[in-house]
């Protein structure tokens, strides 16, 4: 009897976009491989050859670079391997390494530079200052038009946008765009308030790059965040200058207002101040709006209200001077899907305020002191909510509120799917 050919009664699977796997739709299948860890999307690969392709793609799909890591390691990456990767971040050795001195002498040009080609890449996040990712990043913006969404993140206090600014300039047809525009004191004790460490000069490169992507940019995303670096190399929050003043507001700097869908700022101070100056961007176009720590925006919030007319996402964070602006703003605001509000344990809170909102809202997340009537505390009547979420505090100390004697303690984070509201 000859050799028995074990492939004979196994079912020819091809894998193509429209196939199935494992008796479920593909997309369905590949919302479960993402949840998967990538050493265990390794041994799937080993699993059987109808899975090799099906993991390989997500495998690839993201590129995490540290320059520990063999530089080698990308280039030698297959042509039919680097098909799947979509994006690709870029990040210094050590987290230590954001706060230490940049010696542009060492910068070497990335026109040298071999990469391999990512035809369907789209996302490239560049996080600290080390000079060999730069390099990489560099050559992979000049070589991929397919790079829509950019992420840049100079938090630490010796390199800003100036150190790259030729490279920035020829960065063009951006949809989203991300930078972090951060300062950091190095101290051996905390201290109550830092001079301000930002150079107007140096961040105009950032600037230039939004606005040359103005006929394209759909999402921006600035913080300006402030930090202290203890001796042990934490990072601690410290006090914000005042940051408006990074805004260039000279005529004719905003020839052409931003059409965002998404518009998130943080750390941002007097952005009414900001808006009025620059009109910066278009609100008719915001499909969703977030402001953290961005305090006093209530004047600000109230005049753009009704020209958003298109906002369907709006995330407030320790944004307002007055909580009670909620209620006039909540009023004149289209109808939302998602309101998630976060207010200092200080300033009262009502959740009648929401009450304009309750027949469209479907993701709601509060943050604020408890004050809810109690025959209004299931949410019933919000016909649309599918998911609640809110922290209680105590209105003395901002800590939680105690639970009653003898009830099962609550967790203060609640997450309530529809028909399940969380009831206190």
């Amino acid at each position: 009897m000859g050799p028995t050919n074990i492939e004979t009664n196994v079912p020819h699977v091809t894998i193509t976009r429209k196939s199935h796997i494992l008796s479920v739709p593909t997309e369905v299948a590949f919302l479960f491989f993402d949840r998967l860890e990538k050493k265990d999307l390794a041994s799937l690969r080993l699993t059987c050859h109808q899975l090799n392709q099906f993991t390989v793609e997500r495998l690839f799909k993201r590129l995490v670079i540290r320059p520990t890591q063999n530089l080698a390691g990308l280039n030698n990456i297959r042509d039919e391997t680097a098909q799947y990767v979509q994006s690709i971040e870029l990040f210094p050795a050590r987290p230590s390494d954001l706060y230490k001195p940049v010696d542009e002498s060492n910068y070497q040009s990335a026109d040298d530079l071999k990469t391999p080609s990512f035809p369907n890449l789209r996302t490239l996040h560049l996080h600290g200052h080390n000079l060999q990712m730069r390099r990489v990043a560099v050559k992979l913006l000049q070589e991929h038009n397919s790079v829509k969404d950019l992420s840049l993140n100079f938090k630490q206090r010796y390199f800003t946008p100036k150190h790259c600014e030729e490279e920035l300039q020829g960065v063009r047809r951006l949809e989203t765009l991300s930078i972090r525009l951060g300062r950091t004191q190095e101290t051996w004790a905390r201290l109550p308030h830092l001079e301000s460490l930002w150079d107007t000069k140096s961040i105009a490169p950032a600037w230039d790059m939004i606005t040359a992507n103005s006929d394209t940019l759909k999402v921006l995303n600035l913080e300006f965040p402030s930090e202290i670096v203890g001796v042990f190399g934490q990072a601690e929050p410290s006090h914000s200058p005042d940051t408006s003043a990074l805004f260039p507001t000279t005529p004719g700097k905003w020839k052409k207002q931003l059409q965002l869908r998404e518009l998130k700022l943080q750390h941002l101070e007097n952005f009414g101040q900001v808006y009025e100056q620059t009109k910066f961007f278009n609100p008719e176009t915001l499909q969703s709006l977030s402001l953290i720590d961005c305090p006093e925006s209530d004047g600000a919030l109230l005049a753009l209200a009704e020209s958003m007319t298109n906002l369907k996402s709006l995330q407030i964070r320790h944004s307002l001077r007055d909580p009670q602006t909620l209620r006039s703003l909540l009023k004149r605001l289209p109808a939302l899907e998602n309101l998630h509000i976060a207010l200092p344990y200080q300033q009262n809170f009502d959740y009648k305020w929401l009450a304009t909102q309750k027949h469209s809202v479907k993701y709601l997340w509060v943050e604020a002191l408890d004050s809810r009537d109690k025959d209004n505390d299931n949410f019933e009547d919000w016909a649309n909510l599918e998911e609640l979420a809110f922290m209680k505090f105590h209105q003395a100390s901002g800590r939680q509120k105690p639970q009653d004697p003898g009830k099962p303690e609550d967790d203060p984070l609640v997450a309530s799917p529809k028909g399940c509201p969380k009831k206190f």
